[in-house]
């Protein structure tokens, strides 16, 4: 992974603006601002503070420069030959005025209206971080969290990697976004979970309370729609097709990571093999085909994987391997 200052060089972002940096650093900078959400505000920052200052540039008059010279020449009696002045070096004059002025601003707005950014990263145990407003976030293992501080402005902003689940403080005046991968979710106050790990070819949000709505951030992407889910909804984002699948969920399986409880109703074994393979970090391979089509009826509550794995076998009177992390089904010889 690239390593990046944390404050960018302003003269840099000038020429950035302006077009007049080369391939290689207009690349570099791009990466630079998608590297975090801290370097993200500071570029919007840098960036509305150099656009108000070019719509305050004062520009010459528009008036014929040759005549005007003309006339000047015979007002002046003097044989020291006087330089002509040209657009290009008024404009550089006014410009050494103004990017420092622009530096003065950016810096200024680094230090006292940049919300300074903080960050969560958990490896093998989930932790609870509660936000200013009061909106609590449960992270679980190896996951990242990117937040302000103090949030400021008209949305509350966050950046996750990985997983977490949401208990997000009520407000309508100010909309809590969470940036996840390819996808923003957008809520006022609901509960709700994100599973949006870098490597998965998936990102999953499950909603237990309330309203959301989901929507891609990348800017080549065609499917326009917004998806909203509500209570007992989960919405699936699809990275390479970068499209959207909603399907309805009667059961809490999507948070089994927090309390550790699995319930199936009448649920084919293909669903519950899926389920169990992303809870437990498995591989589950029936030798038969009729087996994904038994249908399991059970709830376990804090069980390890093995003792899972038995009950179900038991159930339906057929047979399981384990090696390492994965396991064999198999229908019993008569």
């Amino acid at each position: 992974m690239k390593a990046y200052p944390e404050n960018i060089n302003p003269d840099l972002l000038i020429a950035y603006l302006n077009g007049e940096t080369s391939p290689e650093d207009s690349l570099w900078v791009k990466e630079w601002i998608e590297a975090n959400p801290e370097n993200q505000a500071h570029f919007k920052a840098f960036q509305d503070i150099w656009h108000h200052a070019a719509e305050t540039l004062p520009l010459p008059a528009d008036v014929n420069t040759d005549i005007a010279w003309q006339k000047l020449n015979k007002r002046i009696n003097s044989n020291t030959p006087v330089k002509r002045p040209s657009l290009i070096s008024f404009t550089l004059k006014v410009a050494a005025v103004i990017i420092p002025l622009i530096i003065i601003g950016y810096i200024a707005y680094l230090q006292f209206d940049n919300p300074k950014m903080l960050s969560i990263q958990t490896v093998n145990n989930d932790t609870i971080q509660q936000l200013a407003d009061g909106s609590e976030i449960h992270l679980n293992k190896n996951s990242t969290l990117f937040y302000p501080e103090k949030f400021k402005g008209d949305a509350r902003n966050i950046t996750l990697n990985g997983e977490a689940f949401l208990n997000v403080t009520p407000d309508p005046e100010h909309p809590f976004i969470i940036t996840a991968g390819d996808i923003q979710v957008r809520v006022v106050g609901t509960s709700f979970n994100i599973h949006a790990y870098q490597e998965n070819e998936t990102i999953e949000v499950f909603v237990k309370t309330g309203k959301v709505m989901l929507y891609t951030t990348k800017a080549d992407n065609q499917n326009t729609d917004t998806v909203y889910l509500t209570a007992g909804y989960k919405g699936v984002y699809n990275k390479q097709s970068q499209k959207f699948d909603k399907t309805e969920t009667t059961n809490e399986n999507e948070i089994y990571w927090i309390n550790k409880t699995l319930v199936f109703n009448k649920t084919r074994l293909e669903s519950v093999f899926s389920v169990l393979e992303k809870n437990f970090k498995i591989k589950v391979i029936p030798q038969n085909k009729e087996i994904n089509d038994l249908k399991l009826t059970a709830s376990f509550d804090k069980l390890p994987i093995e003792k899972i794995m038995s009950i179900i076998a038991e159930s339906f009177n057929i047979d399981f391997i384990q090696d390492g992390t994965t396991f064999e089904f198999k229908i019993k010889d008569e």
